[in-house]
């Protein structure tokens, strides 16, 4: 019996480099020939999973098709010819003890905006005005970047009201698995993993190269609607809400998307277990466009108090307009974000004016997270973690309609704030 050479190293050596394994096998008595078979651990040997999302646009209703690939990597050592491979969810690399609880310790705050201005940053205060500031440069590329990696998060997870908004209607049955498999079984592999039997038989050779194979072709029931945040992109984005109606968990991913066979975008699916609902985006759509314009902004200057005056405020208040055109044949179905600024100082006040705050929806079980089946077309609601104001619109087709937003800002006079 003959093994192939492994090693742990980075670079495996050649598939032709045999070892060998001595068995020996004493009896006292003539026994019949046996058959022996050997089980052993390999590693360098890893896959990652991989997605297409196929839309159909021209039949009456639209679909949605994923496939599921696994693309796998062998640098054994050893080629793998006509095997019966197998892809288990299971991530052993995190090992099985949880990391120790740290100590954390609380003091007093470094002052890194006085920091910054000792070293030569002030910014001149020309008219005796007040002052609503914008961060400090250092300060503006951090707060892109915290604010780039908190939307890269958001948009892997869509679990923000904002990004996961659904009508009452939108929910689906999940009282059978009815997606069809590409030749793959599937089992469960203990502690919440899953292994995917590839039912072909597969040759993957040692080559540190990815091997694509099929682990599933699925047709789903999707819903579509449209979300945007048209303050930092006049886009709107297709989104589409689907059940995992299957017997197989999707994990994180990139995913490519086709609209009736044509290449649209790259995006990426968050990990979804078996009869679990998610949301995903799947690209612009040009068809629906949108302007967003800055109508006003105006200042007034706080008073100071004094002996008989209690003082006045300093307030800044913004005006925007967004223009909505459907230019489809078919009515859309739109999620539309407001970014309203929120402050966790008692003396800074954020007022919404328009849309009134007595004309904000109520939010009901789950809001907090997710917000699923909370918002009926036509209402507006305010999210209670990032304050942003969600506004839910069905635009019909070549339809225009404008959807105004305003708000204020009030400060004591003498200070200075600034939003990022």
């Amino acid at each position: 019996m003959k093994v192939r050479y492994h090693s742990t190293g980075n670079t495996p050596p050649p598939p032709s480099t045999p070892r060998s394994i001595l068995f020996n096998c004493s009896a006292s008595k003539s026994i019949p020939p046996l058959t022996l078979r050997l089980t052993y651990i390999v590693f360098d040997a890893s896959w990652y999973p991989s997605y297409d999302l196929r839309v159909a646009t021209s039949e009456k209703e639209k679909s949605l098709q994923l496939t599921y690939y696994g693309k796998v990597c062998n640098s054994t050592g050893e080629d793998w010819t006509s095997c019966s491979l197998s892809l288990s969810t299971a991530t052993p690399s995190v090992g099985g003890t949880p990391p120790a609880p740290p100590t954390k310790t609380v003091g007093w705050k470094r002052n890194l905006y006085s920091q910054n201005r000792s070293r030569g940053m002030k910014v001149k205060r020309k008219g005796g005005g007040p002052m609503l500031r914008t961060a400090a440069a250092p300060q503006i590329q951090m707060q892109q970047m915290q604010m780039q990696v908190a939307s890269n998060d958001r948009r892997l997870s869509f679990d923000a009201e904002e990004g996961d908004m659904s009508d009452n209607d939108m929910d689906t049955e999940n009282d059978a698995f009815g997606g069809m498999a590409a030749s793959t079984s599937v089992a469960d592999g203990g502690g919440g993993s899953s292994t995917f039997k590839i039912e072909r038989a597969t040759a993957i050779a040692s080559d540190s190269k990815e091997h694509k194979v099929c682990v599933a072709m699925l047709e789903l029931d999707p819903t579509f609607r449209f979300f945007l945040t048209p303050s930092i992109e006049a886009k709107a984005y297709t989104q589409a809400r689907v059940t995992n109606t299957s017997a197989y968990t999707f994990l994180q991913g990139s995913a490519s998307v086709f609209f009736d066979g044509s290449f649209i975008c790259h995006t990426k699916l968050k990990e979804v277990m078996s009869g679990e609902s998610f949301s995903i985006f799947l690209g612009t759509d040009s068809q629906l466009k949108v302007s967003h314009k800055l109508l006003k902004k105006s200042t007034k200057e706080g008073e100071a108090s004094g002996i008989l005056s209690k003082g006045k405020k300093s307030t800044q208040s913004f005006m925007y307009n967004t223009r909505l055109h459907n230019t489809k044949a078919e009515a859309v179905t739109i999620t539309l974000v407001e970014i309203l600024p929120k402050t966790e100082d008692d003396q800074i006040k954020v007022t919404l004016v328009t849309p009134a705050e007595s004309n904000l929806a109520k939010s009901g079980k789950g809001a907090d997270v997710s917000g699923e089946g909370q918002l009926a077309v036509g209402t507006v609601m305010k999210n209670r973690v990032s304050n942003n104001v969600v506004f839910s619109k069905r635009v019909e087709p070549g339809e225009k309609i404008d959807v105004p937003f305003s708000y204020a800002i009030e400060w004591p006079h003498g200070k200075e704030v600034e939003i990022y």
